[in-house]
């Protein structure tokens, strides 16, 4: 359980997508890693959608303490 919710708080799952996942990721969000100006390479994608994801799950997770209380 500790490694889990060690995991999620560093937004860090290894193996958590598979290569062709993580492919098709990237060239999903490479237009606009480039749009913002910053080199497209594979591993600024990786880490643009990763600071996304984690923007996305903050939200959520306020939202969703709010209701709880």
């Amino acid at each position: 359980l500790y490694n889990s919710a060690h995991s999620l708080g560093i937004g860090d799952i290894p193996d958590l997508f598979s290569d062709e996942d993580m492919d098709k990721i990237i060239s999903g969000i490479r237009n606009e890693v480039r749009g913002l100006g910053l080199v497209d390479s594979r591993e600024n994608c990786w880490a643009f959608f990763l600071a996304r994801v984690r923007q996305q799950l903050k939200v959520r997770n306020v939202c969703f303490t709010f209701v709880l209380l």
